[in-house]
């Protein structure tokens, strides 16, 4: 269960110098950089980001470690990794080596299985949980709600009883890199607007709505 889906409802460390990672289900075929997310208890913290390639179901060889010198904040945060030097693409594990400033990590008590710890006597499942790391090739942040108060560029939202107030849902499709959003700005639907004119030289097919821009 992918623990940015399902519910953090406690806190893990697994103490200085000590290891830590979830299962990555991402392909990274084609993708140059990857967005690697976690979720800590407090402000604050230091630590070391780590990808490793899977060895029967547990970590392998690591193929990825930088140091984490952002200033992170209490819930999720995160960090863009360059992925031309890794040569892994599927099984991948993603996670962290602690220090003592390290905080506490996001874990999801309701399911288990998909994460695992290294105290220094090599790899075993965390049975606590699953731990709140996860990679995706979604850069930008979720924008879910963003039609909230209106709509993406080049779309303009108008009145529509049937989608009146809907609140609006995205979610990542992690073969493209690109956030799939409903199309509902919470009093109206979201309509692209362009030029409608098929023979202007800026017709734009989809257009829903004239922005009276043809030429």
């Amino acid at each position: 269960m992918d623990p940015y889906i399902a519910g953090i409802d406690s806190w893990f460390n697994a103490g200085p110098s000590h290891y830590s990672a979830t299962k990555s289900e991402i392909d990274l075929l084609g993708v140059s950089n990857v967005r690697f997310e976690w979720n800590q208890c407090s402000d604050g913290g230091l630590f070391k980001i780590y990808i490793w390639e899977d060895n029967e179901g547990i970590p392998g060889d690591d193929i990825f470690s930088e140091l984490q010198l952002t200033d992170n904040l209490a819930g999720w945060n995160y960090s863009i990794i360059s992925t031309t030097s890794i040569s892994v693409n599927t099984d991948l594990w993603v996670g962290i080596r602690e220090y003592t400033a390290t905080q506490a990590i996001g874990i999801d008590t309701d399911n288990e299985g998909c994460s695992v710890v290294d105290n220094g006597d090599g790899w075993e499942v965390l049975e606590e949980g699953n731990l709140a790391y996860r990679l995706t090739t979604c850069l930008d942040d979720n924008p879910a709600g963003c039609f909230s108060i209106g709509c993406p560029e080049s779309y303009v939202c108008l009145d529509d009883w049937e989608y009146n107030c809907v609140s609006s849902d995205c979610d990542c499709n992690e073969e493209t890199g690109a956030w799939i959003c409903d199309d509902d700005c919470n009093g109206g639907s979201c309509f692209l607007a362009g030029c409608m004119d098929s023979n202007a030289c800026n017709y734009e097919p989809d257009a829903t709505v004239s922005d009276e821009s043809c030429a």
